[in-house]
């Protein structure tokens, strides 16, 4: 995981962990039984931050993946040993009701060590006015555009920021699921 996300769940039973030496694996520790469970695989990372693995609930997480042409993300119930599927990916979550999620290839594009390289950038079909940072609506699989760039950028353009490449980053979810934080980066081409 990363440093914002705990791997052990709230019981203190469990640990959540990447497995690599081929395929990134899903990884899950039972401390009292001491036993290891592979329970997926993804291509949905990075070395930074991983496929954004983390708790929702004492019982279930939820990790990024890659299903051939869209970015998603799972979540693994560890009772039901079921698999739920979200049509987005998530950055952060605010416990198993809501997610924030960013567009990961153009995260990708400026900064590589945090985005995912599975689906090349489209600065025309993803604009500073469509794209940002995105509410996922973890019970019902929906999102929306929650904050835009071109909002961001209006609130203190610079000269610097003219034909700059843009993204957010960092981003994280105050623990009692009311505000957020992000990091808004701008780099020359």
């Amino acid at each position: 995981g990363y440093y914002d996300n705990s791997p052990v769940n709230s019981t203190g039973r469990y640990i959540i962990f990447h497995e690599t030496g081929g395929p990134v694996k899903i990884m899950l520790y039972d401390i009292e039984k001491n036993k290891y469970n592979s329970i997926s695989e993804t291509s949905a990372y990075n070395w930074q931050q991983g496929s954004r693995l983390m708790w929702l609930n004492e019982n279930s997480f939820i990790f990024n993946d890659f299903n051939g042409s869209n970015y998603i993300s799972k979540i693994y119930n560890i009772e039901s040993k079921e698999f739920a599927t979200i049509d987005s990916p998530i950055y952060d979550c605010y416990k198993d009701e809501f997610a924030l999620s960013v567009n990961f290839s153009r995260l990708n594009s400026t900064d590589k060590d945090y985005g995912y390289k599975n689906i090349a950038f489209n600065p025309v079909q993803n604009t500073l006015e469509n794209d940002g940072i995105f509410l996922v609506d973890l019970k019902s699989n929906t999102s929306k555009l929650l904050i835009d760039f071109e909002k961001v950028i209006g609130l203190h353009t610079q000269e610097s920021m003219k034909n700059a490449q843009h993204c957010f980053n960092h981003i994280m979810i105050s623990p009692d699921g009311n505000n957020l934080i992000f990091i808004h980066r701008c780099y020359q081409a």
